[in-house]
């Protein structure tokens, strides 16, 4: 598992590329997670995709949706033990906003049936401790061809499927893969990362 972090300051964005090498002799199933943890507080928020919120083992974490929006609104009282919320996005975001702080998390939009099982391409938590909330997203689940050396795996947000569907993104193969002998390299959604401040 490698990470690649580049910052923009022109735009004051910050993108993560993550890159998943499998090195064994058996294919493996990969969804990269990627979490935010930020402090208890403020409003989280992003379009809601296919379906609505649903709840995993944890409660159902209270949400409002307000034209195909979804709405988190913190607040301490009403969480009384560990909340989560699993939801399809659609476009490819999801914000928090904390007093003058304002982070937006943008990422390849998916479709339900490419996530992970019992998964969800967008999930948030709030911990029962009033300490933290976790602005979750995932990677479509792709599989990892064992001791390859040409396979380079870039999902890319841009890419429109026959129809004009930007949903799902693309794959594609390369003989210029960045891959050593023996390894398979799977390269994420790069995950851009941005902080502002309000005025």
């Amino acid at each position: 598992m490698g990470k690649k972090f580049s910052a923009d300051g022109q735009v004051g964005a910050v993108t993560v590329e993550y890159t998943i090498a499998n090195r064994g002799s058996q294919a493996r199933q990969a969804a990269p997670w990627e979490i935010t943890r930020v402090a208890a507080g403020g409003l989280t928020f992003f379009p809601m995709g296919d379906g609505g919120p649903r709840k995993g083992p944890q409660d159902l974490l209270n949400t409002t949706i307000v034209d195909g929006v979804a709405w988190f609104a913190y607040d301490a009282a009403a969480i009384t033990a560990d909340q989560k919320l699993f939801a399809d996005g659609r476009e490819g975001w999801i914000a928090h906003v904390d007093g003058d702080l304002l982070l937006v998390k943008s990422f390849a939009d998916t479709l339900p049936a490419q996530a992970a099982p019992g998964e969800a391409e967008i999930e948030i938590y709030a911990n029962a401790g009033h300490t933290y909330v976790e602005v979750e997203t995932r990677a479509p689940t792709s599989v990892s061809r064992p001791r390859c050396n040409d396979l380079d795996r870039a999902l890319d947000p841009a890419q429109a499927r026959p129809g004009g569907d930007t949903r799902a993104p693309r794959q594609r193969t390369t003989g210029g893969s960045s891959a050593q002998p023996g390894e398979v390299v799977y390269a994420a959604p790069e995950l851009d990362l941005e902080v502002r401040s309000r005025s």
